[in-house]
């Protein structure tokens, strides 16, 4: 394994934890968002068994990057399943002007939009280095996990933290009065 392998993992961990941690933390707002994204067909629609689906499928891609071989390489397709499915949602909203707040993280004010979408870009991207990086083979030594469990931390806090950064980055135009 190595330091690339780790900090991709690592990463995507951290950030799909923090997801489904949030989005169970606040799951009747979760339900409220996927029911306004009017994603799933029909009159009544079954909103709360896909909430709950997507929030699995979120601790099973955490969980199998955990493991090692085949379940890991699974984990970074599920990754990579999962943020093409979500793009595809924010991409949706924001074309249809349906104004939703972001559920990614439980609770926020901040409302979906297509700088979402580079989030879900850097997630699947680092899933596809992962997926290139792994089964080196060589048992991970000391500096390979220092500098894979920091540069881990770094990225996931950047992406959950994402909105904070791209406002600070680019900021939103002020809004007209």
């Amino acid at each position: 394994m190595s330091t690339v392998d780790l900090a991709c993992r690592g990463v995507l961990v951290l950030v799909f934890v923090a997801s489904a941690a949030g989005k169970l933390g606040n799951f009747g707002g979760f339900v409220a968002a996927v029911r306004q994204l009017r994603l799933v067909p029909g009159r009544r629609p079954p909103v709360r068994p896909v909430a709950r689906v997507v929030v699995a499928a979120e601790g099973a891609a955490a969980a199998l990057l955990l493991l090692p071989g085949a379940f890991a390489t699974a984990g970074f397709v599920l990754v990579i399943l999962l943020c093409a499915v979500f793009a595809v949602a924010i991409e949706s909203s924001v074309r249809r002007d349906i104004r939703v707040p972001c559920p990614c993280f439980g609770a926020s004010a901040d409302l979906l939009d297509r700088r979402h979408l580079v989030r879900n870009a850097i997630l699947a991207a680092v899933s596809v280095a992962g997926l290139a990086d792994t089964g080196t083979g060589r048992p991970p030594g000391l500096v390979d996990v220092l500098v894979g469990s920091v540069a881990a931390v770094f990225v996931a806090a950047v992406v959950i933290r994402f909105d904070d950064v791209a406002e600070i980055l680019v900021p939103r135009p002020a809004a007209r009065r």
